[in-house]
């Protein structure tokens, strides 16, 4: 769970998120974050964060 744990490892997540978009380069890939609770508190700025590191590879990724 690199989102969800119990901490957020930033060079984790982007690790795994660059390797998901290596994987999937010649394809479309959809990236989906659901969770069953509200967010709120560190959550929210937690997943506001995951979708910066995540448009920072993306755009990465489009000039590549």
């Amino acid at each position: 769970m690199k989102l969800c744990g119990e901490t957020f490892d930033r060079d984790a997540f982007r690790e795994h998120i660059q390797e998901t978009l290596s994987i999937g380069r010649d394809n479309f890939v959809e990236l989906i974050f659901r969770d069953t609770c509200i967010l709120s508190g560190s959550m929210k700025e937690r997943a506001a964060e995951a979708c910066g590191i995540l448009r920072r590879l993306i755009a990465v990724e489009r000039s590549g």
